[in-house]
Order: C-alpha cells, then structure tokens, then sequence
C-alpha cells in the first residue's frame, strides 16, 4: 500500500464525512494498523526465537516488559485470539476442595482478630499510658478510636473501605496466616499466572499481583457489586466455597450480556477493562478470591 500524504487530507470535524473522506480515512487508519501490526508481529517473533534458543529467563527489562503490554494491549485490533476485550475463560482447577476450605477458615480465623476489643480492655490499655491527672480523656479517645474502626472493619472483622470507590466485604490475602499465603501464591504461580501469559504473551516472569482478597457475599451484609471495570490489567476471581452454600451470585459481563456461575477452585480470568458486576445472592454466603494482575513496570 503506498504512503498517504496527511498533508492534502483535510475534512471539517464539525460536517458530514463525503464518501470519499469516509474511504480515504478508513485507508489511513487501515495502514495505521498494518504498519503497527507488522513492527509488533516482528518483535513478538523474535521475542519467541529468544526464548527457544535460551532456556534463561529474560531479563526484566522495562523495554520488553513495555513491548509485550503494548502488543496484547493492541492484540484486538490485529484479530489475534487473546484476552484482550475477549471472552472470560476458566483456568484448570487452582485449589482442591480442601485447600478452599482451609483458605475460609483462616480467612475467618484471621478477621475475628481485627474485632475491636472490649471497652474495658482498650480501657485499661490506655488508662496504663496516661498520666494520673489526664484519666478523664480516656472516654474520648475510646470514642474517637471506635469510629475510626467502625469505619473501616466489618462487624465479623473482615474489612468494608479497602477500595475506595466499589468497595466490598473483604480480607487481603497478605494478611493470612504463612501456610496459606505461601500455597495461595504457588497454585496462583502454577496455575494462573500461566494462562495469563498464553493468552497476553506476556512472559510470567513480568506479571506481578497488584491485589489478592477474599470476598464475602452474604444476604445479612454485601449480597454483590455493582457494574465496574478494574484498574489493572487481567482480574481473576475464583469461587472458595460450593455453589451449594448459597442461591443466585456469580459474576455478569455485560459485553456477553452472560452471567459466568464459577466453578469451584476455578479461575475465572477476564480482561479487566470489561464491564461486569458480582451478581447479588439471595440466600446463604458466598466466597471469592480475587485477583488483580498487572505488570511490573505499571
């Protein structure tokens, strides 16, 4: 295809397109997209010759690390099959039932210590820190400091302002007890990590968790989550307990206008820009991890 002379191509923004300005426009951004397509193409092939002929991992360079976003992030417009404004998929299974169960427990286990003490017990820790002649302060900031944790903990200790605009019921990950963490980040690694790089192109060494929480839905608290999209690049949700525990949930894209059940122990991965919503529960509870995956240089 010849190169376009942009200097002779004008059309008022404020008008109707001629058909001739409508075709002649559709050319530049068709040779737009094939020159970048190409250049990508290329990269993306050499990127792969690399890889066969060390079995090294690649250096975290901010370039390539750069380029590989880029080239998922434009996969769409080149009809490559990514995750890229496609549809979400499942990974293979992630966690076994019991290792679900475990992941509950000590989510719960580990929230029940964020439940504000007793008065009197917060009482006397403060009382032993205070001079004698300031005692009577000590109900003010027992008051003071009940606000500030009613604010930001649930009533079973589990947290209710960690994201500031759609926020959930819900406990970090990185707050669990070291077993879990650990086996929640090997599975992850093993598993998840994985099909997002085949389905970006984006070596794992680069993918980083921007967040890891467990979500609770229930009917006497958070039953779902309304439509957003997530600031990240790949999110994954994967259902704890059984689809027996509760009625109704799961989550909704509304590009497939489909509402995906989860499976148990299963990842269901997504591009994190598409529209979706945790459907609301109507009986029972319902847990979640959830994950937020981005780059590292992001």
């Amino acid at each position: 295809m010849p190169d376009l002379d942009l200097d002779d191509f004008s059309l008022n923004l404020f008008g109707t397109l001629s058909s001739d300005q409508q075709s002649e426009l559709k050319n530049i951004r068709n040779e737009a997209f094939a020159k970048i397509s190409n250049k990508l193409n290329s990269s993306h092939e050499t990127t792969e010759f690399s890889l066969q002929k060390s079995n090294s991992k690649f250096p975290k360079s901010s370039s390539l690390v750069d380029q590989q976003r880029f080239s998922y992030l434009w996969s769409h417009q080149n009809s490559k099959i990514t995750l890229r404004k496609g549809i979400p998929i499942y990974s293979e299974r992630v966690f076994s039932d019991s290792d679900c169960h475990s992941i509950i427990l000590n989510t719960i286990e580990m929230a029940q210590k964020n439940i504000f003490p007793q008065k009197t017990e917060f009482s006397n820790c403060i009382e032993s820190y205070l001079p004698k002649n300031s005692k009577e302060g000590v109900g003010a900031i027992i008051s003071e400091q009940s606000q500030v944790v009613a604010a930001n903990i649930h009533k079973d200790g589990w947290y209710s302002s960690r994201h500031s605009v759609f926020q959930t019921v819900d406990f970090p990950v990185s707050k669990l007890s070291p077993q879990l963490q650990n086996l929640i980040h090997s599975k992850l690694n093993s598993f998840v990590k994985t099909i997002i790089s085949d389905k970006t192109g984006i070596n794992p060494d680069f993918l980083i968790y921007r967040d890891l929480f467990v979500v609770k839905y229930s009917v006497d608290s958070q039953k779902g989550l309304r439509l957003h999209s997530d600031g990240c690049l790949i999110s994954f949700n994967i259902l704890l307990n059984s689809s027996e525990d509760f009625v109704a949930g799961g989550t909704y894209f509304e590009k497939f206008d489909t509402v995906f059940q989860g499976k148990q122990g299963f990842a269901l991965v997504h591009d994190s820009t598409l529209m979706h919503s945790g459907v609301e529960i109507s009986k029972g509870s319902r847990y979640i991890l959830v994950g937020f995956v981005d780059t590292i240089n992001s």
